[in-house]
């Protein structure tokens, strides 16, 4: 028996075994169900109805044609009561007659842009035409109109031009009218209050300059409810868009995902109807298209994906990623499979320097994992597809490479350092990533935090410089074989740069809330600087991204250091 348990390619199994089990609970544990909210029992009051799938957007001017309209309203029959659109035109001409054959209640609403060019002049005319046509000859199916979108926020229209639209429109039909705006913009444009038989205010939690994490949102409608009543008594109000995204960077305490974005449902749901309040979820189905503007973040609102497969369920528990047994498990196989050739060196290894390496190649395997997972779900256009699939490969192949070094870690083994190509490949991905972090900083209001995309680099630093601090390598020593450069300006440059471009992305996250609503509600800097620490400390993700920028810069640290001394 003790011959058995000596062989190899047993205590390559025993080792596998154990970093099999870790893996599996680092993928496990975040995902487990978890309660959000009170359940839903029955449709929603109403949708935000977009129907545009790969390909067709405002943006492309490609518009969905009937009978894809009419196959996304059928799959939100027993999900929403009511739908609402933002255009008049552009193939929603047919959304009322469709809503009459089946069964639902629609705010129709028309589209106003920038009338800066005589186009835009003859698009608003058009649209609100429209609208008047629709719902003098679908009173029955259209019980309110929309006259504009956020115009006042995007600044495309002056108020009195505003104004005069919605006047056109209340004079032409029977319905009641409104316009709809996030709800600060009402309270900056009072005027326009009096022109509209009810509000529709956008309350975005997600959004606000300061942001409000998903547990306190039901406070937040009831806060926000409570103001607008106050400033606008005997007015009704409809909450015309309410929503959650279910992906990309976080703001603050609003963390973006699936368990947050059910609960945000949940949490409407029950606080609208204990209050009595009238509300529009936004939206039905994820739109891709808005990537282009937006981000991610931007792309992720719907109730559906753009597959029409709900993201969570309405009632009990919600899992953030319901895919993470085939991620683990996928994860571990392709570990297992970079490691056969291995297998009876490893086994003889020193069991340290065997289970780090062991373990090193499970979370490359599982980092690649959630960066593929990431790329397909972000890549919005071909040109993003090829570039997530370029950064890929080269980082398998740092991988590939590392791993391949590790797996010879013993003492006597490591004269000649790495592969000449992986420091350099190392170097050129620490420059993406100090690129990405510029633009997090200068212009990062829609980016996403790209920490899936350096996890990998960040294993190998950790790998290597334990892997070599056991086999006897100084951990200077050891970190500084990642670093190419040999220039003591340079690489005091580089050392210095990653500490930098932590600090400078928490601080940008900070000084990211401050904007002309925060700045009103606390003038002064006493009141404000708790705010932006307290919303900077609890963004975990812009925190983590600080801290691999800091891990990230480790390599070059450690060969200044190593230079300074020699």
């Amino acid at each position: 028996m003790k011959a058995i348990l000596a062989r190899p390619e047993v205590k390559f199994a025993g080792y596998a075994l154990l970093a099999g089990v870790l893996t599996a609970l680092a993928w496990g544990l975040p995902n487990q169900p978890q309660p959000a909210g009170p359940d839903i029992h029955k449709p929603l009051s109403s949708v935000s109805f977009a129907p545009f799938r790969d390909g067709q957007s405002p943006l492309t001017k490609v518009y969905p044609p009937p009978a894809q309209i009419e196959d996304d309203m059928l799959r939100l029959k027993g999900i929403a009561r009511g739908l609402r659109t933002y255009t008049s035109r552009e193939g929603m001409e047919v959304v009322p007659e469709l809503a009459r054959r089946h069964g639902f209640k629609v705010m129709f609403g028309a589209w106003l842009g920038a009338e800066t060019k005589a186009e835009g002049r003859a698009i608003n005319a058009a649209e609100t035409d429209a609208l008047i046509k629709a719902a003098t000859t679908y009173p029955d199916v259209i019980d309110r109109v929309i006259v504009g979108n956020e115009v006042l926020l995007r600044r495309d229209l002056p108020p009195q031009r505003l104004i005069d639209y919605i006047r056109k429109v209340k004079q032409a039909v029977n319905q009641p009218v409104t316009y709809a705006d996030v709800w600060a913009f009402w309270l900056k444009h009072p005027e326009v209050a009096n022109e509209v038989d009810f509000l529709t205010i956008h309350i975005l939690p997600y959004w606000e300059d300061e942001p409000i994490g998903v547990d306190h949102v039901g406070k937040h409608f009831e806060d926000i409810h409570a103001l607008m009543r106050k400033a606008f008594p005997g007015k009704p109000i409809l909450i015309g868009e309410a929503g959650w995204p279910t992906a990309g960077r976080s703001r603050g305490p609003a963390t973006t995902g699936v368990v947050s974005a059910a609960t945000h449902l949940r949490t409407l749901v029950d606080t609208a109807t204990k209050n009595g309040f009238d509300y529009n979820v936004v939206e039905a189905f994820d739109q891709i298209w808005k990537s282009k503007l937006e981000g991610t973040v931007g792309a992720k609102w719907g109730v559906l994906d753009e597959a029409r497969r709900p993201k969570f369920p309405l009632r009990g528990p919600v899992v953030e990623d319901h895919l993470w047994p085939w991620k683990a498990g996928l994860a571990i196989v392709l570990a297992l499979v970079a490691l056969f050739p291995k297998i009876r060196y490893l086994g003889a290894a020193r069991p340290g320097l065997a289970l780090i390496t062991v373990g090193a190649a499970m979370a490359m395997a599982s980092v690649l994992v959630l960066y593929a997972a990431m790329a397909l779900s972000f890549s919005f256009v071909w040109w993003s597809g090829a570039l997530y699939l370029l950064l890929g490969v080269l980082l398998a192949a740092l991988g590939w490479g590392a791993l391949r070094d590790i797996a010879y870690w013993m003492p006597g083994a490591l004269e000649d350092g790495l592969a000449a190509w992986i420091p350099r490949l190392y170097l050129a991905l620490a420059g993406l990533a100090i690129l990405l972090a510029l633009l997090l900083i200068f212009d990062g209001r829609y980016r996403d935090i790209p920490t899936p995309m350096f996890l990998l680099p960040g294993v190998v630093v950790l790998a290597l410089g334990l892997g070599r601090k056991m086999a006897g390598v100084p951990l200077v020593q050891a970190l500084r074989l990642l670093s190419p450069l040999y220039d003591a300006r340079w690489t005091a440059g580089w050392a210095l740069i990653f500490p930098l471009l932590a600090i400078a992305n928490l601080g940008a996250e900070g000084l990211a809330l401050v904007g002309e609503d925060f700045t009103k509600m606390h003038p002064t800097f006493a009141e404000q600087w708790p705010l932006i620490l307290a919303g900077t400390v609890a963004n975990a993700e812009v925190n983590g991204w600080s801290a691999l920028l800091l891990l990230l810069g480790l390599p070059f640290a450690a060969h200044w250091r190593a230079n300074r001394r020699a």
